[in-house]
């Protein structure tokens, strides 16, 4: 990037340009995808919709292509100058104190005697997955081209929106 090029911004709702934050982002990133598989993919496997082992495959997959996906939109924004390990150790680091930071109020919830929680801290780890994902990508900042065409996009949101919304309804009938 030359001194006189600016980083990559998107304007948020109010117009305003939104500054990118690629670590956050991509951490957030990090840490959204792989929760939203594993809450979901468990509830389908819970459900008898698929087996374990396709679970687990699903969950792969989908951590490693987010990651990569989240990487190369942060890297094309201001961290041009860092390297490509600092920059994705740093993201994993701010992954994995979200997800001790949930791993450990999961706990809390659970050991609780008096109440069932487990229907509420499933559909509440199933939105912050969600949360995390749409706010990891929104700091990450928008790519100067999209990464992936439009159209297989659209079909991926729809599917995974498809997906999250039977989990959640599995999870609600059965409590």
């Amino acid at each position: 990037m030359n001194s006189n090029e600016q980083p990559v911004s998107w304007p948020d709702s109010t117009g305003a340009e939104a500054k990118s934050h690629p670590i956050l982002g991509a951490g957030l990133v990090y840490f959204g995808a792989p929760l939203w598989a594993y809450v979901v993919a468990g509830e389908l496997t819970s459900a008898g919709f698929i087996a374990e082992g396709v679970a687990v495959l699903v969950v792969i997959i989908v951590a490693f292509g987010s990651a990569v996906l989240a990487t190369k939109t942060s890297r094309r924004d201001s961290l041009r100058q860092s390297s490509l390990v600092t920059h994705v150790m740093l993201a994993a680091l701010v992954a994995s104190l979200l997800g001790v930071i949930t791993v450990v109020g999961v706990a809390i919830g659970l050991q609780s005697e008096v109440l069932r929680l487990d229907v509420q801290i499933t559909l509440l780890l199933l939105l912050v997955s969600i949360l995390s994902l749409v706010l990891g990508s929104r700091l990450n900042g928008r790519p100067p081209e999209p990464l992936l065409p439009r159209k297989l996009t659209v079909a991926l949101f729809g599917a995974a929106t498809v997906v999250s919304l039977i989990a959640a309804i599995h999870v609600i009938a059965s409590s």
